[in-house]
């Protein structure tokens, strides 16, 4: 009987040493963990306090600073609202009046005349083009390679060529009782400037002609 006793005594001992060793490590944790929570220090929620801190300064200081409230209106709203330009402090800024240089607008019919490479003729009005000197019609030039042409001839199909059917944007800068001296820009250049680069005129030697009343486009001083 003893020794059945002893038997089981034996077969339980390793249940036993199992329990115990969980019992001590459940214990070693526990102390982990009360370790832990000791060495935590005590304003480890401040952070917490000090944002709810801060919220509380900053709706203490919108309340305390009317003069921001007034200027600083809530940006977005679903109600229609009445802006009262009478009450905006804004800097208002003058309309910038930007004027046309060239504000007479010719449109040119394929049937134009030209009399010259410095004159073109629209209805009942004479055009002559500023700065430059026509050739005439029966000028006769001498190429560098030592041919003759009618350059006064081909000078009057070469202003044709710049002005028939097109839309000029022109400016009056001066003339006499019957035409007006006209300035016209042509794709970044004025319209004599064209005719000089082309050797279709001569630059003018003498002063362009006067303001003076034109067929209706100008007034005599």
């Amino acid at each position: 009987m003893a020794r059945s006793a002893r038997q089981t005594t034996s077969a339980d001992s390793p249940a036993r040493r199992g329990a115990g060793v969980a019992v001590l490590v459940g214990v070693v944790g526990l102390g982990l963990m009360l370790g832990a929570a000791a060495v935590m220090p005590v304003d480890a929620e401040e952070p917490a306090g000090g944002v709810v801190s801060g919220v509380a300064a900053g709706e203490a200081g919108r309340e305390a600073s009317p003069e921001r409230s007034r200027h600083t209106p809530f940006p977005w709203t679903t109600e229609p609202v009445r802006v009262d330009r009478e009450a905006q402090e804004m800097e208002r800024l003058e309309a910038e009046v930007r004027t046309d240089p060239f504000p007479l607008v010719l449109d040119v019919p394929r049937g134009v005349r030209i009399p010259d490479s410095g004159t073109f003729v629209i209805g009942d009005v004479t055009y002559l083009v500023a700065g430059v000197t026509p050739r005439g019609l029966r000028d006769v030039c001498t190429e560098s390679d030592g041919r003759r042409i009618a350059c006064g001839a081909r000078a009057r199909v070469g202003l044709w060529n710049l002005v028939a059917e097109k839309r000029l944007a022109c400016r009056q800068v001066g003339g006499k009782e019957d035409a007006a001296l006209v300035e016209c820009s042509l794709g970044g250049e004025t319209l004599g400037e064209r005719l000089l680069r082309e050797g279709w005129a001569l630059p003018r030697t003498e002063p362009d002609l006067a303001p003076a009343k034109t067929a209706g486009l100008g007034e005599s001083d």
